[in-house]
């Protein structure tokens, strides 16, 4: 059974819930996956012990924090972070299986935001974080998919609960992958409407048919028509779903604003309006302020899909919700299926990509690994993971992380930003490439 049990004990008061502080995201247990997600806020720590416990649990005393880990890979002290000014050391205490900053095993290391620590199956991830007051932060529950420890997310998912509760119309965006399916499933799931949600992929319906296949039609409107009640009708009292929604031709983005408008539909070929109940979610991986402006998608349309606006981050970005999404992802994937583990290699790995193609990526390749793996544990060889030429462009990739490095002088954060990925995967990067950081720093002198 999992451990969801969280203890910290402190003998110190709370800081006040105000400005930023480093925190360091629990993300992933390789040996239990299902275990719960949190960020422990380091404002007031000048040390933080990472070591094997019984369960389990984060004592806090003073300015030293312990965190105790159950899996029996880590040594009864693992690892240590100390305080460097504003940045943060780690070193290993001697452990038996090693400390790792993204994929390198470490004896001593100086570390950044969005860094990876692997400490005997437990996965760790740095980041400057809001003070909440709280030195425990959880995934909202509220949020169920949506759940996130990131803390720039976080801020941007939690207007959603009081938005679901209202029928402003709200607009997903975001790359292909990051999820903007669950968002919606999401918001209605919190909206509380005693209807359905019905989901439309705009672009998967051919433009002659988008408007009978939306608003309905009568018998002999067009060759072929018969009488349909049309998924807007279909999703009256609950929401209505626009994927891909930049890919409405003109006349259906008319037929959309009456219905954004005044609540009104009117079948193809009928010749009164029905009045509906619905509310409205889209979402586009496009930007509809550019097309508005070229003139291809209506600006009045726009400006009220965007009742609020919200927007997915990549995956890359969101990197400390790894374990979240891995877990919820293996129930869907395995939904009876045996409890599953995760080899440190394969975690290790895991964090390290760059994720080019998102959540949707990240399914196929968890699928694909409880397909071919021998056991409940899924072992980095099962992964099949491989960085895809889409993902650097046309260049070859040492002449792009090159050029990163000199354009950056080799400011690992401000390269990892302009490729999207982490800077455990720029160091991976650079070793691959035989290349070091100090060949692009400039000297100071």
């Amino acid at each position: 059974m999992t451990n969801t049990t969280l203890t910290l004990i402190s003998k110190s008061p709370g800081p006040s819930a105000r400005g930023e502080a480093w925190a360091l995201c629990v993300a992933l247990d390789c040996d239990d996956l299902a275990a719960t997600p949190v960020r422990l806020s380091l404002a007031g720590v000048d040390e933080v012990e990472i070591g094997r416990g019984d369960a389990r649990a984060f004592r806090r005393t003073g300015s030293k924090l312990r965190i105790d880990v159950s899996n029996p890979g880590a040594s009864q002290v693992h690892a240590r972070l100390c305080a460097d000014g504003d940045a943060w050391v780690i070193a290993d205490a001697g452990s038996k299986n090693g400390t790792y900053v993204g994929t390198a095993k470490v004896d001593r290391a100086a570390l950044g935001e969005g860094d990876v620590l692997e400490c005997g199956g437990s996965c760790f991830v740095l980041r400057r974080a809001p003070i909440t007051g709280r030195e425990i932060d959880e995934p909202d529950p509220r949020l169920g998919a949506l759940r996130t420890l990131s803390p720039a997310l976080q801020r941007e998912l939690s207007i959603v609960p009081k938005l679901a509760r209202s029928k402003l119309a709200i607009l997903v965006g975001g790359e292909s992958g990051t999820g903007k399916d669950v968002a919606a499933q999401t918001i209605h799931e919190l909206s509380g409407r005693r209807g359905s949600i019905v989901a439309v992929n705009c672009g998967a319906i051919p433009p002659t048919l988008i408007e009978s296949e939306l608003f309905g039609s009568k018998r002999g409107a067009f060759s072929g028509a018969e009488d349909r009640l049309g998924l807007v009708r279909a999703a009256d009292g609950g929401t209505l779903f626009l994927d891909e929604v930049a890919e409405l031709p003109a006349p259906a983005q008319a037929a959309l604003l009456r219905l954004l408008q005044n609540g009104e539909v009117m079948a193809v070929g009928a010749s009164k309006v029905m009045t509906v109940d619905v509310r409205i979610v889209a979402a586009t991986h496009q930007r509809l302020d550019k097309l508005s402006e070229g003139g291809r998608f209506r600006r009045d349309l726009y400006a009220r899909l965007r009742g609020h606006e919200l927007r997915l981050p990549r995956l890359a970005s969101r990197i400390e919700d790894l374990g979240l999404l891995i877990a919820a992802l293996l129930v869907r994937i395995e939904p009876h299926g045996p409890r599953r583990r995760l080899a440190r290699a394969a975690a290790r790995a895991l964090f390290a990509h760059p994720w080019p193609f998102h959540i949707r990526e990240l399914e196929q390749t968890l699928r694909g690994a409880v397909a071919i793996a021998e056991g409940s544990q899924l072992a980095e060889e099962d992964l099949r993971l491989s960085v895809p030429d889409e993902a650097w462009g046309p260049e070859p990739e040492r002449d792009v992380l090159i050029a990163e490095l000199r354009r950056h002088d080799g400011n690992l954060s401000a390269v990892a930003r302009e490729l999207a990925t982490s800077r455990s995967q720029v160091r991976r990067l650079l070793e691959r490439h035989a290349l070091t950081v100090d060949m692009f720093r400039r000297s100071k002198t």
